[in-house]
């Protein structure tokens, strides 16, 4: 990224640094099995289904377009996993019609951290498939913070040093199977 924004902009080499970032991981804490009960029971309390989901995925982003795109992706595979109940999380989730969503997809606009914690304890997997964008996604590292396990794609983990020994790293195409 530091080399593309030089030559956009008529920088010199290494004009621009680099500068790690990462996530306050003292603020993120693991749930216990009985707070992760209770988020999951509170989730889904809200929700109106026939049966309960067999497991909930959790999706988190700002309205920027590479996420707006992955949430898109996660409409598409969802239909073909109808025991997985999709939470969308953040401002992406609002430019996405509510008429597109399939039935275990949920948009759930901004949250607040509280309730992020809740949906991150509730959640049995956190999803970031991405096919797009720049930089690293701090949203994996709080995924990772909060204990919950991670399937994105390559390009949602860039970034990470060894992303393959902290979360399950698939293309796209073979996201549904890895939810399996």
């Amino acid at each position: 990224d530091a080399r593309a924004l030089e030559d956009d902009h008529g920088l010199g080499k290494g004009s621009v640094l680099v500068v790690p970032n990462g996530v306050d991981t003292s603020a993120v804490r693991v749930a216990t099995n009985t707070e992760r009960a209770q988020a999951r029971a509170q989730v889904l309390s809200g929700v109106a289904r026939t049966e309960e989901p067999a497991f909930i995925a959790v999706f988190v982003g700002s309205a920027h377009g590479p996420n707006i795109d992955a949430a898109r992706e996660l409409l598409a595979i969802a239909p073909q996993v109808p025991e997985v109940l999709f939470l969308l999380a953040g401002e992406h989730s609002d430019q996405i019609d509510a008429h597109d969503c399939p039935p275990n997809v949920l948009r759930l606009g901004a949250v607040t951290d509280e309730r992020l914690d809740q949906l991150l304890a509730a959640a049995d997997v956190a999803v970031n498939p991405m096919r797009s964008g720049g930089g690293s996604n701090l949203k994996v590292l709080g995924y990772f913070a909060a204990g919950v396990p991670v399937l994105s794609t390559p390009t949602g983990v860039r970034g990470i040093d060894e992303p393959d020994r902290y979360a399950t790293v698939v293309r796209i195409d073979l996201f549904t199977d890895a939810l399996r």
